[in-house]
């Protein structure tokens, strides 16, 4: 998987989405980022490749952006800011 991280992002949230199936990851993160104010970061933790896809759509719909994404083990680690 391609990775596009920028190492100085601090995340304002953090969701541990790992172990859920299909676009459950990306549910939990719109539900924490309805709480958050536009400009914050998240960091979501998946395990699931699909995730990133899925934040793609959520961004398309203008929720979110997907600033970077990386596979560090077993563990994708997506950074969302909130739009």
């Amino acid at each position: 998987m391609k990775s596009d991280v920028t190492p100085d992002i601090t995340p304002d949230a953090t969701v541990d989405a790992r172990g859920m199936m299909g676009a459950l990851p990306v549910v939990q993160a719109s539900r924490e980022l309805k709480h958050m104010a536009p400009g914050e970061v998240m960091l979501l933790l998946a395990d699931n490749d699909s995730t990133v896809d899925d934040v793609r759509e959520l961004e398309g719909q203008g929720v979110c952006e997907l600033l970077s994404h990386e596979r560090e083990d077993d563990v994708l680690k997506v950074y969302i800011k909130k739009t």
